[in-house]
């Protein structure tokens, strides 16, 4: 075995082979006594693999008299489901020196991108003609600018984790600017149309271009 999803598999045969429903263990040592069967690399896979597989709440580890596994509903409603799939112990190729590089200047754009949109923010409000409420639709813009989506978004781009969540999100963003506006800028047609411009400009490149150019350099996009 030298991939992750053939190593959770065969950890949650255990479980399958022994029939347990949710709460029901496995002895460890029977686990054990299985691991003299793997070469070197696939122990040491085993223990990572291992330990994600308790983090995304598959089954516990429980310490004592004897060492056992204990089933959660979350596994056994994967292991007993054909169509069922993982929600971790992915395998990720390294990527290439280029892939790379186009993370890393995707991530730097992106960046650029919300301190543009921040900074331009905060020219307006300073305007002299601006009105409360147009002052309150920037400051809705700033919130959202700031906010989890954004730095979810930043995080996945500097991890080179790049989702198909993560295309969603930025799409959805620059969907909020573009409502927000629209429904919160009225006073004065060129900030909005400023925004809208600038937002849907964004929502196309992103999601054309951006997609066309993962495909050129066989970036996959993982589906969460």
């Amino acid at each position: 075995m030298t991939k992750k999803s053939e190593m959770a598999e065969w950890i949650l045969d255990f479980f399958r082979q022994a029939n347990v429903g949710a709460g029901q263990i496995v002895l460890f040592r029977i686990i054990q006594n299985r691991l003299l069967e793997l070469n070197p690399k696939e122990r040491d896979l085993f223990v990572g693999v291992f330990n994600e597989l308790i983090e995304n709440g598959y089954f516990t580890y429980e310490e004592g008299t004897p060492q056992c596994l204990r089933l959660t509903e979350k596994g056994r409603g994967y292991i007993y489901s054909p169509e069922a799939s993982l929600d971790c112990c992915h395998d990720q190729r390294k990527p290439t020196k280029a892939q790379s590089q186009y993370l890393a200047n995707w991530h730097d754009s992106f960046i650029n991108y919300i301190r543009s949109m921040l900074s331009a923010i905060a020219t307006f409000k300073a305007m002299p003609t601006i009105t409360e409420d147009d002052k309150n639709g920037l400051e809705e813009l700033s919130c959202v600018l700031l906010g989890s989506d954004v730095q979810e978004i930043e995080k996945d781009l500097a991890d080179g984790n790049v989702k198909k969540s993560t295309i969603d999100k930025i799409v959805k963003l620059n969907k909020q600017i573009v409502d927000i506006c629209m429904r919160h800028i009225q006073t004065s047609p060129l900030v909005r149309e400023f925004w809208k411009q600038m937002a849907y400009l964004k929502i196309e490149s992103d999601k054309n271009s951006e997609l066309m150019r993962l495909g050129e350099l066989r970036i996959q996009l993982e589906e969460a």
